[in-house]
């Protein structure tokens, strides 16, 4: 069976939860940041799965919470990741930066088209770049090994957003969707397991990599 949204409508909340008591069982504490995270994300996907359309503002709003304090939640480690200016980094840097703008752009333009909803979906595709340019730019500028797991949690995101765009204006396949949800899936996975390990990559070792 493919999971599309409304196969996944009680699956992703369990799995938020299932997330969230891994952190709590590893960390033997309740990080504020991470509940509002899941928390954000559990709702904005239930009513995803529910009704998109009916919801689609409120939606958007969660889901730019979300990325929101996904980006909090990196913060310590983006004040840590050294920006330097070497060519292998800057090419990347700018073709990720180059292939998420016209992404988002595509997905705003689409969505406002779709919609008529200017604020919300802006708000939501802004968040999503800060977001996902915060998981590349610390895969690029961090030094930890661990930072792997952001690079997942960007990459996935990335094929979420691709994927979404294909399913919208090219292919309305389940099989597709399924991709989109499984690739969220593997996010939600690596981001809390770089939450656990967040401490790890703050401390003062040195990592030549």
């Amino acid at each position: 069976m493919v999971y599309g949204n409304e196969q996944t409508l009680y699956i992703k909340p369990v799995f938020h939860i299932v997330l969230f008591l891994w952190y709590f069982s590893v960390k033997k504490k309740i990080d504020v940041k991470l509940v509002f995270f899941l928390g954000f994300a559990l709702t904005a996907e239930f009513l995803t799965a529910i009704d998109f359309d009916g919801y689609y503002t409120l939606i958007n709003i969660l889901f730019a919470c979300y990325f929101f304090v996904g980006l909090w939640c990196m913060k310590p480690v983006l004040q840590q990741s050294k920006f330097t200016l070497r060519g292998q980094e800057v090419f990347f840097g700018l073709l990720i930066t180059g292939v998420l703008l016209y992404m988002v752009y595509g997905l705003i333009y689409y969505s406002i088209q779709e919609f008529q909803e200017n604020v919300p979906t802006v708000l939501g595709g802004i968040s999503f770049l800060l977001f996902t340019g915060g998981c590349f730019y610390v895969t690029l500028f961090h030094s930890h090994p661990k930072k792997f797991y952001l690079f997942v949690v960007g990459s996935c995101y990335f094929v979420v957003c691709l994927g979404y765009m294909v399913y919208q204006l090219l292919l309305l396949s389940d099989l597709l969707m399924g991709l989109v949800n499984t690739a969220e899936i593997i996010a939600q996975f690596y981001f809390v397991l770089f939450m656990i390990h967040k401490q790890e990559m703050l401390s003062k070792t040195k990592w030549y990599i």
